[in-house]
């Protein structure tokens, strides 16, 4: 119960209501509170931060951040500024497919840099603008771009490319020696 409570929920003034008459942010108060609470081992949360004032935000990405590093902790979320600090790899997915499955090594400096490769379905001037202004340089064939990012850019990158999966065909990378 100290959870929802720190989240914002007031248990015991909501204690009698029914589950669907609470608002959207009381009921992923309660579901948040009810999945930390267990410490599971496998923790599965998706849009966890849905419904979620600001402060309920912080103290449920506090509890994340605190919560059992023997466990796998699953996050779906659109909002990768949110929680990337909390993960060591990324997967992303569209209609279905995944277009990116990348490990960060939490272990590694923040000098550590990796070669991408990023190749789009068609031309696609926003986006091609935006690796452009990652220092990207466009192959002979103009739709292949390659550059380089360092470890700690790579979760900012995907957050801002992720918003264009429908044009990037495929995105590889490789660790620089």
């Amino acid at each position: 119960m100290d959870i929802a409570y720190n989240l914002g929920l007031q248990v015991k003034e909501n204690m009698g209501k029914a589950f669907l008459s609470l608002s959207g942010g009381m009921k992923q108060k309660l579901l948040v509170a009810i999945a930390i609470g267990r410490e599971p081992k496998i923790l599965l949360l998706d849009e966890p931060s849905a419904n979620l004032d600001p402060d309920a935000r912080e103290i449920l990405f506090k509890y994340l951040d605190e919560f059992n590093k023997k466990s796998l902790m699953i996050l779906s979320s659109h909002r990768m500024n949110e929680i990337s600090t909390l993960v060591n790899r990324v997967i992303e997915m569209d209609l279905g497919e995944i277009v990116l499955d990348e490990h960060l090594d939490s272990d590694s400096d923040s000098k550590l840099s990796f070669n991408y490769e990023v190749l789009l379905e068609k031309p696609f001037e926003e986006l091609e603008r935006i690796l452009s202004d990652w220092n990207f340089q466009q192959n002979s064939n103009k739709l292949m771009w390659k550059g380089n990012l360092y470890q700690g850019d790579i979760v900012k990158f995907m957050n801002i490319t992720s918003k264009y999966a429908q044009v990037i065909k495929t995105m590889n990378s490789k660790k620089n020696k």
